[in-house]
């Protein structure tokens, strides 16, 4: 069983996926498929919609998801931070498994920690979920050096997000 907190993050489906819970908080929540929360950041844009896959909301309206332009199927589209104006919206993984060790940080605001020099001090749960989340899936959590390198190859590697987001909006 993961040690999350208490609180729930669906899939699509609806099915409860073990860990992500962990990336609720008390001001974070989850509505149905994600489709409000993309339309919603992209100022109802729907070409725009279709190109996100939300599964998380974060403090202040921020949006993390599948980011699936050029028409990318899920398993290859990069996870994106989206920032509630657009300005720091970012590519944070390439991967699902790069994404959730990131989370293993246990950065406050996993978006925005690439805007910082300090390294992260986890929270009492987070020894607990880095722990479950090795044991579970064989994932570790980053150093703050090694989760620096994963976001920026992931940022290499995809477009742009924070200079599309700010033309598109």
């Amino acid at each position: 069983m993961c040690p999350c907190r208490n609180y729930s993050l669906s899939s699509p489906s609806g099915r409860r996926r073990a860990g992500y819970s962990y990336l609720v908080n008390s001001s974070s929540h989850r509505t149905g498929d994600g489709r409000r929360e993309a339309r919603e950041w992209a100022d109802g844009d729907e070409q725009n919609v279709t190109q996100f896959v939300i599964f998380l909301i974060g403090e202040a309206h921020s949006n993390y998801g599948y980011w699936l332009y050029g028409g990318r199927p899920l398993d290859e589209a990069p996870l994106v931070y989206l920032d509630s104006e657009a300005a720091d919206s970012t590519v944070l993984a390439n991967t699902l498994a790069e994404f959730v060790a990131l989370v293993a940080l246990g950065a406050p605001n996993l978006g925005l920690y690439r805007l910082s020099d300090e390294d992260v001090e986890p929270d009492e749960e987070t020894p607990q979920f880095r722990d479950w989340l090795k044991a579970e899936t064989g994932i570790a959590a980053p150093t703050d050096a090694e989760a620096r390198a994963i976001i920026g190859k992931a940022r290499a590697q995809q477009p742009d997000l924070e200079q599309w987001a700010l033309r598109m909006r």
